[in-house]
């Protein structure tokens, strides 16, 4: 698979993310190659947008964890980080293509196209009867969930259920 997507045979030291624009109309692209396209210097080896759609649109199917995914296109860049410098510069241009595309964002993120942490939190991926979300919890309280998820309590509030849809104890286990 790896020589499909040409990606490197070994270890390779970088850094990637990606999330989910619900569509990429001119205005997004306009916008993306402003911070990443012809003339501007970036330290990425690759941008790259994957069409959704199809069995992965909303009602198309039912079943598994994730059915659908509510966004129309999957982003995904990186680049290579051999050291502070290169590091910081990967990270800076995956910031400034994120802030750039975010009008566009998708409100549900699909976190295995994620590789990055948001503000210093764990991100925890959330599966709920076929829709997946995600929720942010400081460095003291992921730590103190992965030590004892017994100790927790998980309130799920959406806009249709604003007083909790699902609710329950956390225990330790796998999907």
């Amino acid at each position: 698979m790896d020589q499909l997507h040409l990606d490197l045979p070994g270890p390779t030291p970088a850094t990637g993310d990606g999330f989910q624009p619900a569509g990429l109309p001119d205005a997004a692209l306009a916008a993306l190659l402003k911070v990443a396209g012809p003339g501007v210097d970036v330290p990425l080896l690759t941008i790259e947008a994957r069409h959704l759609g199809g069995a992965l649109a909303p009602g198309a199917r039912a079943g598994g964890a994730v059915s659908a995914l509510e966004a129309a296109y999957a982003l995904f860049s990186g680049g290579i980080t051999v050291d502070a410098e290169s590091r910081a510069a990967v990270h800076a241009c995956l910031d400034d293509l994120a802030a750039a595309l975010a009008p566009w964002r998708a409100p549900i993120s699909y976190r295995n196209f994620t590789e990055r942490r948001e503000d210093g939190h764990a991100t925890w991926l959330i599966w709920v009867n076929g829709f997946a979300g995600t929720g942010k919890a400081s460095a003291k309280v992921a730590a103190g969930i992965r030590n004892n998820p017994k100790g927790w309590y998980a309130n799920l509030h959406t806009s249709e259920f604003p007083g909790g849809a699902v609710r329950g104890q956390l225990h330790r286990g796998g999907w």
